[in-house]
């Protein structure tokens, strides 16, 4: 059995000087959405789903995220109330990347009467790059609903709107993720998408 001793030894290094620089965002807060497209409907999301929905960047300039928008209709008193939880994901050159680039769970509580949810995202830092952002939305089960069947709705339920590009991908519980590829039930030439508004302020150049 061998027994080994270390020695400490001390080494004095030379001067290290950290510099950081401070973005700096211009004034001017640009509103981007899911769609343009007036038309918006409910959709009843199942406990566990979660969709994550590409908000693209027609400026192609690196900027920060400082609110989020979503619609609301409370379509029936005999819905399963639901939270939800928003979450946000990089963009790659190839699309979606599964990367969360914001790890602090906002989760949003909903009244039955809300129409429209503002959160405010000033202080949280999160990056909306050259190619957008990805916004997740899961359905979350609150601790005092009972499911007595397999077959059921939520609400109050996001309202949904058209698009002509393919945008959102789902999951349920952690799964893997799958790119939504059906067209709208309303309007076979365009998909169904959350209606989600934002604002972003982009850096200085």
């Amino acid at each position: 059995m061998l027994n080994i001793q270390l020695l400490p030894k001390v080494e004095t290094l030379n001067d290290v000087l950290v510099l950081s620089k401070t973005k700096q965002y211009n004034k001017h807060k640009t509103n981007l959405s899911t769609s343009k497209r007036k038309q918006v409907f409910p959709t009843s999301i199942p406990f566990g789903y979660e969709i994550a929905t590409l908000i693209e960047n027609p400026k192609q300039k690196n900027g920060k995220l400082i609110a989020v928008e979503l619609k609301f209709r409370d379509s029936s008193r005999d819905l399963y109330e639901t939270y939800y939880r928003l979450v946000f994901y990089n963009v790659h050159d190839f699309g979606f990347s599964e990367e969360l680039i914001y790890y602090e769970s906002i989760i949003i509580k909903p009244e039955k009467d809300t129409k429209n949810y503002k959160i405010d995202l000033e202080d949280k830092a999160i990056p909306f790059g050259i190619k957008g952002i990805f916004v997740g939305i899961e359905t979350i089960k609150p601790d005092h609903i009972e499911i007595t069947n397999s077959m059921y709705l939520t609400t109050p339920s996001i309202l949904h709107t058209h698009g002509k590009k393919q945008l959102k991908f789902t999951r349920f519980r952690s799964n893997n993720w799958s790119k939504h590829s059906r067209k709208s039930v309303f309007k076979k030439k365009y998909y169904a998408i959350p209606f989600i508004k934002t604002k972003v302020v982009f850096e200085k150049q």
